[in-house]
Order: structure tokens, then C-alpha cells, then sequence
């Protein structure tokens, strides 16, 4: 039986293979409202969240290596990351 957080990691999974920007259903409520927003510096390390509009349920990575090409925000940029609950590993 997979976790709720094991699911997340699908999503992110997905995210970070194809950087796509299509709707993900959110695997707390099922809604096609999943965004994300990662972070990085020049080294492609960094941190993202990923999260729900619907539900604001979400997982937040940090020190990720992002794939070169993956659209990412500057470290320390202003991109504003909504507040959500944190749905944390098993």
C-alpha cells in the first residue's frame, strides 16, 4: 500500500523528469491544482515545494539537485510560496 508521501514523490518525480507545467491531481484530494515552485543556485542545488490549491496540502524538498534545463528561481528570489501543511515522510 503506497503512503500519501509516496505519492508526493511521484508527483515531484514528475515534475522533475519532464518539468511539466500540466495539471496533477493532488494525491490528498484528488484535484488537478497541484504547483510547484523550486529554488536553486548556480550549482543547480537548491530547494522547492510542492503543493495543493485546493486543499493546501504539499511536500517541501530541500537540497535537491534540479536536472540542467529545469526551470528553477534564483535562491533568495521574492517568489512568494503559499503557507500548507506539510505532508512528512513515513
Amino acid at each position: 500500500m503506497r503512503t500519501e508521501w509516496a505519492s508526493w514523490m511521484k508527483v515531484v518525480e514528475s515534475l522533475l523528469d519532464s518539468g511539466s507545467n500540466a495539471p496533477t491531481k493532488c494525491p490528498h484530494c484528488g484535484a488537478a491544482t497541484v504547483q510547484h515552485s523550486f529554488f536553486a543556485g548556480p550549482d543547480l542545488l537548491g530547494w522547492g515545494a510542492v503543493w495543493c490549491e485546493t486543499c493546501k496540502h504539499g511536500v517541501h524538498l530541500s537540497r535537491v539537485t534540479f536536472p540542467a534545463g529545469l526551470e528553477t528561481n534564483p535562491m533568495g528570489s521574492n517568489v512568494p510560496v503559499p503557507s500548507f501543511t506539510i505532508i512528512k515522510p513515513p
